[in-house]
């Protein structure tokens, strides 16, 4: 059978290489999210644990972790049928900008807390993008996944 029998079924795998992409992209915006909770929770210890929320952070970085696990199962699926559509080649800039701010012990704690907050609203807007992917993909359960992942970060922001 040839693709043009199926016209549909080309457009969903193009967009399943798309999806995989930006997949890449969103994996390494989580595992920055991560290294920044991490990072002022080690320096949020060193102050008064017991005036801050520290709990609450705790539980924003295991629900960045599982985001994490759920891109990286997806990762998975689509890396055994599709080739991908490079579109992240490295850590953007602005990334890597709010990692050196967080790590600079010399930083206020309230520019750290901005630092996180950016990293919230970034999340957000990825997830409102890889929804319609996943959907044009043919891959519904995941955009219901992409889904709980954004309500998730809008609690949280």
């Amino acid at each position: 059978m040839r693709e043009e029998e199926f016209p549909g079924e080309a457009k969903e795998k193009a967009a399943q290489r798309v999806l995989r992409g930006r997949l890449e992209a969103r994996i390494a915006g989580e595992r920055m999210g991560i290294a920044i909770y991490e990072i002022l929770l080690e320096r949020l210890q060193s102050a008064n644990p017991a005036s801050l929320p520290m709990e609450a952070l705790r539980s924003f970085r295991s629900k960045k972790q599982a985001h994490l696990s759920l891109l990286q199962r997806a990762r998975v699926l689509l890396t055994n049928e599709t080739q991908f559509v490079q579109v992240f080649q490295r850590t953007p800039l602005v990334s890597v900008g709010l990692l050196e701010l967080v790590e600079n012990s010399h930083s206020h704690i309230a520019s750290v807390l901005e630092a996180v907050l950016i990293v919230a609203l970034t999340d957000s807007i990825a997830w409102e993008l890889l929804i319609p992917l996943a959907e044009q993909a043919g891959m519904a359960w995941l955009a219901w996944e992409f889904r709980e992942a954004l309500r998730e970060e809008k609690e949280q922001s």
